[in-house]
């Protein structure tokens, strides 16, 4: 695209429409765009917006939606083609008409279900559904909020969601179980691949344990990127497919390291000696969760499983939300906090705002569920009682390490990476920076962005007078 920034509305429902593209965080004129793509991504009834961008990180737009009701379609051809392709759906609900088509996309990939806004209806009075056979269905008195395979020339059936959950082991953390479950009848076991980074597809076995209940094991032998996918065939003989996406990691107890979670929002910082042994940390993202104690608007973002959980750790690890996808006022900056789950409720725990990797963080002794949240106190700024730069990790490294350093004052900080000839390899920081705990990661790459080679390098603060140099060893 042209790098213009593209322009959006909202639609009134009364004929008219808004333009929010200031208020939707469209107005970037940055980027070059490379398409936008539509989706119900998190599963909560409305669409959501992922931007690919030619020149920066793509962004994904979660629709927070309102209390209004929605209705999905899927549509599945029998005399048409197969996904209904070309289907015209009409929707009234009381003086409230949409029409939707059915399409692959035009320039942008759009998700095969038709969404329909039903506002404060409680029930869609018809629903008529010309199919490109020329044949059509007439459907009466069909409830909302709620996803429904549309049949040609059958009936509406509500289509069944299928869960995935993945528990890791807790000592053997190589050692994952997957669970699958469907509400619906199947007609033949799920099948079910992995691919663990750039490796090939494994097929995981399952076993029956109940009613469309299926449990399959895996067992990891390196880190990355994880896609589980899993294939079902309904009692209506129609194929879904589901993806879900996690990343691992093995940390050495001498090194330490980081996880970073698939979409770069989540960090868990894992110190040197924090664990005793090689230990696989896992970070799944989970759907959209209604807790019991906070409405939904009170959270920001999905919630991530972080594993191994049901285990304590020699010291504390960190965990790290980045804001920087999200839009917000300096008041809801301020109220953000993180929220660890408890049983059915969501209980805060201590929270620092950094202002200036825009980040909130927190230390923890144990893993489980955690996510972003809104509460009535602001997070506390941590300061230090002194000036240290810490050691890397992890140390030795490839090609990433984390390096934190403590300010009790504000001033001018210098942080900068040596080669062992005492040359300038690159300066991660430069600037004018607030008193409190910092973080910042180097991938190993030098001031033009070229990889280094193996050896040994040395990080160096300056800051108020104070100057400290530390010893870091990358291999390749």
């Amino acid at each position: 695209m042209d790098g213009r920034a593209p322009t959006g509305y909202h639609n009134n429902g009364d004929g008219t429409f808004t333009d929010i593209t200031f208020e939707a965080g469209l107005n970037d004129t940055s980027n070059t765009r490379g398409g936008l793509l539509w989706g119900d991504y998190d599963n909560d009834g409305d669409l959501d917006l992922y931007e690919v961008n030619v020149d920066s990180k793509n962004r994904l737009y979660r629709n927070n939606g309102s209390e209004k009701h929605f209705l999905i379609v899927k549509t599945v051809g029998v005399e048409s083609n197969r996904d209904g392709i070309g289907a015209r759906i009409r929707m009234v609900a009381g003086s409230l008409s949409q029409i939707r088509e059915v399409s692959g996309g035009g320039g942008s990939q759009v998700s095969l279900s038709a969404h329909f806004g039903v506002g404060v209806h409680t029930v869609i009075d018809s629903l008529i559904i010309t199919w490109p056979s020329d044949s059509v269905d007439v459907h009466t008195n069909v409830a909302v909020d709620q996803r429904i395979l549309a049949i040609e020339g059958a009936t509406i059936v509500r289509e069944s969601p299928l869960y995935i959950s993945i528990i890791q082991n807790s000592v053997l953390t190589k050692f994952i179980d997957i669970y699958i479950s469907s509400t619906a009848e199947l007609l033949e076991t799920p099948l079910t691949q992995i691919v663990v980074g750039s490796g090939a597809p494994d097929t995981i076995p399952l076993g029956t344990l109940a009613s469309q209940t299926y449990k399959g094991s895996y067992v990891f032998t390196t880190s990355g990127t994880c896609s589980l996918f899993v294939h079902i065939l309904n009692d209506y003989g129609i194929p879904k497919d589901t993806i879900k996406v996690f990343n691992v990691q093995l940390i050495e107890p001498q090194s330490g390291g980081m996880l970073v979670s698939y979409d770069e929002k989540l960090q868990i910082v894992v110190p040197p000696g924090a664990v005793t042994e090689s230990t696989y940390f896992t970070c799944v993202p989970l759907s959209q969760q209604q807790p019991s104690d906070l409405i939904q608007d009170k959270f920001l973002g999905v919630a991530y499983q972080l594993g191994p959980t049901k285990r304590s750790f020699m010291k504390d690890l960190t965990i790290v939300f980045y804001l920087d996808d999200y839009d917000l006022t300096e008041e809801a900056k301020n109220k953000l906090g993180i929220y660890k789950q408890s049983g059915d409720k969501w209980i805060s725990i201590e929270s620092y705002l950094n202002i200036e990797n825009y980040s909130v963080s927190a230390k923890v002794k144990e893993l489980g569920i955690y996510r972003l949240g809104y509460g009535e106190t602001e997070p506390q700024a941590s300061v230090p009682k002194q000036y240290e730069l810490f050691q890397n990790y992890p140390n030795p490294f490839n090609p990433n390490t984390v390096i934190k350093y403590d300010l009790p004052n504000p001033g001018h900080v210098k942080l900068t990476i040596y080669n062992i000839l005492g040359q300038k390899v690159i300066t991660l920081i430069d600037q004018y920076q607030g008193a409190g705990h910092k973080v910042v990661s180097w991938g190993g790459k030098d001031n033009r962005q070229k990889e280094v080679s193996s050896g040994v390098y040395f990080c160096r603060l300056e800051v108020n007078g104070y100057v400290e140099t530390r010893k870091m060893i990358l291999i390749k």
